[in-house]
């Protein structure tokens, strides 16, 4: 929340940003715990970059999530 909830909220901005969930904008990193490599990011709710190990482990799932 210190990161990303408290400061949408300061700015007026708590509709849009600072949380997850449907029609609110997402800007999303994973990294791998054991590399700190990116595994996949999502900007603006689109995913813009993945590994192939990412669509290995969750792809299948994403096919349900992405438009």
């Amino acid at each position: 929340q210190m990161a990303s909830a408290n400061p949408a909220k300061f700015l007026g901005l708590q509709s849009q940003v600072g949380h997850l969930q449907e029609n609110a904008w997402a800007d999303i990193v994973i990294w791998n715990q054991e590399t700190f490599k990116v595994e996949a990011t999502w900007l603006h709710g689109t995913l813009v970059h993945y590994t192939s190990d990412f669509l290995d482990q969750v792809g299948h799932q994403l096919t349900l999530c992405q438009t």
